[in-house]
């Protein structure tokens, strides 16, 4: 019950819960891209990189977007949910256009 309090529907909810899990991968490739003296290569792979270590901690199972593509598909009335995945997929654009600019 007291989640419908703060999140009236499932749609909500997971969008909500998607934004977090934005915030977070893009901490994590902030943190892994923005070590000094890396070149704009090194910095891609280290995106791989931080990615593949994310996916190896339990209790990974599965890219949480992806997920919510699947649950959420282009039928589901859930603007909400298909904004959020298309803004944390438009942030990782703009971080990997951000990095390869200069080359």
């Amino acid at each position: 019950m007291i989640f419908y309090k703060h999140f009236p529907s499932k749609a909500r909810l997971i969008a909500e819960y998607l934004r977090h899990k934005t915030v977070v991968r893009l901490e994590m490739l902030a943190i892994a891209t923005e070590r000094p003296g890396l070149s704009p290569v090194e910095r891609i792979l280290a995106i791989f990189d931080a990615l593949d270590v994310s996916f190896q901690k339990p209790p990974f199972r599965g890219c949480p977007f992806v997920k919510g593509l699947a649950e959420f598909g282009p039928d589901a009335d859930s603007p909400e949910v298909h904004a959020t995945i298309a803004a944390h997929f438009q942030s990782l654009y703009e971080l990997v256009a951000d990095i390869v600019a200069p080359l």
